[in-house]
Formats: structure tokens, C-alpha cells, sequence
């Protein structure tokens, strides 16, 4: 019984599968075509969160849920509404996909005898992020506007696939790269799995690199290092140790040889004169930002600090004193700006009742080892982007929620598809 158990807990790509993933990709690909003042990607969000809103009404949810709604409406109420209002239903349908992925995830599947078939959503979601960019990698050229690399003396663009920014492809490189690189028992079974598995990791590392951004590359290391050695035994910490040493010997290498590599990690560029910047002035780079966030908020008065402004916003300011049509490039500040006090409250009360549901779930039950560490990897992740930029991207939270998720409802407290004492590598 055991053994069919572990069968059924194997990957398998159908024509289904195959299906899901081309309109997706396809999806995905027209999102920067604007009909009127509205692109499609806000359409297509829009019309799928209203029907998930709408299917669960007649559901009991949990209470981390509705604090997730509550903080995500919370960008529709601002000091300067209704200007800069499209942004805002922008913010607002960004924000609620995380809570409602959890709260759609719960519905589907407490009850469900196939909740074995929920941590399949992370893998499939990061072989297609993946994998969706591998046409871009043969000339390929998307409807998002290119990055290119000649600040860094290369005549290249930086590997975006089907996303907008290079800091949104380089986070779901690495977040997609890592889920992957911890789940191999999932494409262990067939040789055909096996080349699917390690070409997915292979094309992911070279994808985090090409992609062009120092925040991607240090979470991705810092990941990559917990992923070989949390928990293992002596014959993977060789290994682990084998393969960092191969690493930083390649780093080491790229840092000394390729010019281009070395102006990303050290701030120079052509246009500066190839002047290069310390760690610590690096470090203070994005200060003024804060400062600048700080001050617009101070300017603004109490309403604005209490409720937000908009983060249109907070970008007309940014550009009056900087010249920049930006945000502050850090979590905290943008949704202070956009949301105000009460906005930053919600959130951290979301996601704080999340994390108590998903300790309260490792206390009482047995958590199988994969589970516990993908779940640590995941909060380093996110708590890394958060932190060092804008947080983590819509896809990388469905990601996160769907392994939350894994934890919350314990797929393994019947169906014991993995045992808990026997890790797995």
C-alpha cells in the first residue's frame, strides 16, 4: 500500500498539463497590450478575482484570510482618491492574490481526498516559469520593453521572458530555480523526469544570472546554501561543500575575468568611468530613497501618513525631487506611502496570523522533513526580497501561499506520503 502511495505522489505531464501551460504563456505574453487606459494584464486579474471572491462567499474562511483581504482593500482607500485610482486597483489586485490563493487553496482542498495533488501546484508553477522562457533564450522578443546591458559593456539584453522588470524575472528565477532544486523525489521516477528536473534547475541558475541583479543573485546563493546543507548528512555536506567550493571558484573567476560582472556587483558602469563603488557605499545606495519617502510622507501630514496617498501618488513626488519616475525600492516604504500606517499594520497582522496558523499546524502534527525545509527556504526568500526590494512578485506568492498551504493542511496526516523521520534529498 505504501508503495503505491509513493506512486501516486510521482509527477506527470498530460495533455492537460501541456494545455494549461500555452494559455497561460500565452496569457501572459499579451499582458502589456493596453485596451483604452487598461492593459490586459489588469483585466484578466481583475476577472479572476472577482469569480474566486464571488465562489467563496459561501465558504467559512480562516481569520489570516479576511486580515489578507482587509489589507489588500486597504489600497483602495487613500488621501488622494480618486487620483491616481487605476494604480490603485493595480496595488489592490496584487495584493490579494497571496490571501486568495490561501483562501481558495483551503476551500479546495481541507476536504479533499487529492490533497496530495497541492504540492504539485509550486513545481508545476516553477517548471512553467522556466521553461515559459526558454523561447526568449532562441531570439524570442516579448511586448515588454528590452533591458539591455550596455551600462555594463555588454552587447546583451538581461533575461526577462514573459515578465516586465528584470528585479520580477531574476526573484521568480530564483524562487522557481529553488522550489525545483528542493523537490527531485517528485522526478525521480522515470529517466524522462529526471532530464526534465535537472535541465529546469540547470536553465533556472543561468537564468538567475542573465537576468542582471545583485538582489536575485545573493537570495538565490543564500537559498542555494540552505537548501545543501539544512539537515543533511555527511555524504550530501560533502557534496554541499564539493559543489560551494565549484561555485565560488566560478565566482571567483567571473569576478576577476569578466569586466561586466564585476561593475554589477560593484556598482561601476561605462558612463561612470568605470569607477566602482565600495560595499559600503553600495549598501547606502538606496538610502536617499528612504529618506526621500520619509520626507514626502512628513510633507504630506498626518492624513496621509495614517492612510497613505496613493502610489501614484508617491511617484509624481518622487519625480519632482528626483527626476525619476519611482518608488523608494523598499517594501515597507512603498505600502507606508500607498496605504499609510493602517496599510502596514494589516500587513504585518496578515501575515503574522499566517505564520501562528502554519506553527500551530508544525506543533500538533507531523510536518515531513521536505516540507519543513521548502517552508524555511520560502520564508528566507521572501523575507530576503522583502527586505532588499519591492517583496516578491504575484507568482512567486502563489508559490509561497501553495506551500503554506502544504503545511496548513498536512497532506501527510493521512495519506503519510513521505515519512517525516526520513529526509529526503
Amino acid at each position: 500500500m505504501r508503495e503505491q502511495t509513493a506512486i501516486e505522489t510521482k509527477l506527470r505531464i498530460t495533455r492537460k498539463d501541456i494545455f494549461w501551460f500555452l494559455l497561460l504563456w500565452i496569457i501572459l505574453f499579451i499582458e502589456p497590450i493596453s485596451i483604452g487606459p487598461i492593459k490586459i494584464s489588469q483585466i484578466w486579474k481583475g476577472i479572476v478575482v472577482i469569480l474566486l471572491l464571488f465562489s467563496l462567499i459561501k465558504y467559512k474562511l480562516p481569520s489570516f484570510v479576511w486580515v489578507g483581504f482587509l489589507f489588500a482593500f486597504k489600497f483602495l482607500i487613500f488621501s488622494e482618491m480618486p487620483y491616481g485610482y487605476l494604480r490603485a486597483i493595480q496595488d489592490f489586485l496584487e495584493a490579494i492574490i497571496f490571501p486568495l490563493t490561501l483562501a481558495y487553496l483551503f476551500t479546495k482542498y481541507r476536504n479533499s481526498n487529492k490533497r496530495n495533488e497541492l504540492m504539485r501546484i509550486p513545481i508545476w508553477l516553477s517548471l512553467f516559469i522556466i521553461y515559459s522562457s526558454v523561447p526568449f533564450l532562441f531570439g524570442l522578443k516579448g511586448l515588454n520593453p528590452e533591458t539591455d546591458l550596455e551600462r555594463y559593456g555588454l552587447e546583451a539584453n538581461a533575461m526577462k521572458g514573459l515578465f516586465y522588470h528584470i528585479a520580477t524575472s531574476s526573484k521568480l528565477y530564483t524562487i522557481a530555480t529553488i522550489i525545483l532544486f528542493n523537490t527531485y523525489k517528485f522526478f525521480s521516477h522515470k529517466i524522462s523526469y529526471q532530464i526534465i528536473w535537472l535541465t529546469a534547475v540547470l536553465l533556472g541558475t543561468y537564468f538567475v544570472y542573465t537576468s542582471w541583479t545583485r538582489t536575485g543573485w545573493l537570495i538565490f546563493s543564500i537559498a542555494l546554501l540552505i537548501s545543501l546543507f539544512y539537515g543533511a548528512n555527511l555524504k550530501r555536506k560533502i557534496l554541499g561543500i564539493t559543489l560551494s567550493a565549484i561555485i565560488l571558484i566560478g565566482l571567483g573567476w567571473l569576478y576577476e575575468y569578466n569586466q561586466a560582472f564585476r561593475w554589477r556587483l560593484s556598482g561601476g558602469a561605462v558612463y561612470r568611468d568605470n569607477t566602482e563603488l565600495s560595499f559600503d557605499e553600495l549598501a547606502k545606495a538606496r538610502l536617499p530613497f528612504i529618506y526621500i519617502a520619509i520626507d514626502n510622507l512628513r510633507e504630506e501630514g498626518v492624513g496621509a501618513q495614517l492612510i497613505g496617498y496613493g502610489t501614484q501618488k508617491g511617484i509624481d513626488l518622487f519625480d519632482q525631487k528626483t527626476g525619476m519616475a519611482i518608488v523608494s525600492h523598499n517594501r515597507t516604504f512603498e505600502i507606508l506611502e500607498s496605504s499609510g500606517l493602517i496599510g502596514l499594520i494589516l500587513y504585518f497582522l496578515f501575515l503574522n496570523s499566517l505564520n501562528k496558523k502554519i506553527q500551530a499546524s508544525r506543533r500538533t502534527k507531523k510536518i515531513p522533513f521536505i516540507f519543513n525545509k521548502m517552508l524555511l527556504v520560502s520564508f528566507v526568500m521572501f523575507l530576503g526580497f522583502y527586505v532588499t526590494s519591492h517583496g516578491t512578485p504575484l507568482w512567486g506568492e502563489i508559490i509561497f501561499a501553495s506551500l503554506a498551504m502544504v503545511v496548513i493542511l498536512n497532506i501527510n496526516d493521512k495519506q503519510h506520503l513521505y515519512e517525516a523521520e526520513n529526509p529526503v534529498y
